[in-house]
C-alpha cells in the first residue's frame, strides 16, 4: 500500500461551477497534462472564480478546470485565452498565473455530465494592478510582433 503524508494540507470544499452565466475567474494554475498521439502537450488550466449577479460579485467561491492543447486546430482555443488576457502572441503559459478573465460559462452535455463550458472571454480590469505579461519572443528566435520595419512612423 501507499503512504501518504497529509501534513500540512488544509481539507476545502470544491464547489464547481454547475450554473451558465457570467463569471470573474482567475487562472490558479498551469499543469501539462500529457501528450496527444502526435506528441503536441496538453496543458490543464485550473480557475478559481466569483458568479457576477447583477453587477456584483457572489459570496461563494467557484472552481473549474480548462483545456489547452497545442494542435494546430485547436490553437483557436489558446488565442481566444491569449485575446482576453491581452497576452503578447508568444508567450510562457506560466505567466498567465493569477491574471483574471471575465467569462461567459455555459453548461454542456458530454457523456452523459453536465461540465462548464467557456463560450466568451473578455478582459479583466483585474489584470491591470499587474505587470504586463512578458514577450517571450526574444527567447526564441522569432520576431516580435508590432509592425514591418520598413514602415517605421520615424
Amino acid at each position: 500500500m501507499a503512504i501518504i503524508n497529509t501534513a500540512g494540507v488544509v481539507a476545502a470544499e470544491t464547489n464547481f461551477i454547475t450554473k451558465d452565466g457570467d463569471y470573474l475567474l482567475k487562472i490558479t494554475k498551469v499543469e501539462l497534462d500529457g501528450y496527444d498521439n502526435e506528441s503536441n502537450e496538453k496543458f490543464k488550466l485550473h480557475f478559481e472564480g466569483k458568479a457576477i449577479i447583477d453587477g456584483k460579485y457572489s459570496d461563494e467561491t467557484y472552481t473549474m478546470i480548462d483545456w489547452l492543447e497545442q494542435r494546430e486546430k485547436m490553437l483557436w482555443k489558446v488565442a481566444r485565452l491569449r485575446d482576453a488576457l491581452h497576452s503578447p502572441e508568444v508567450f510562457e503559459l506560466e505567466d498567465w498565473v493569477g491574471r483574471y478573465v471575465l467569462a461567459t460559462i455555459e453548461m454542456r452535455e458530454y457523456n452523459g455530465k453536465k461540465n462548464p463550458n467557456i463560450k466568451k472571454l473578455q478582459y479583466s480590469k483585474a489584470n491591470d494592478k499587474l505587470a504586463p505579461i512578458p514577450d517571450r519572443a526574444q527567447n526564441t528566435g522569432e520576431p516580435a510582433s508590432g509592425g514591418d520595419e520598413d514602415e517605421m512612423p520615424f
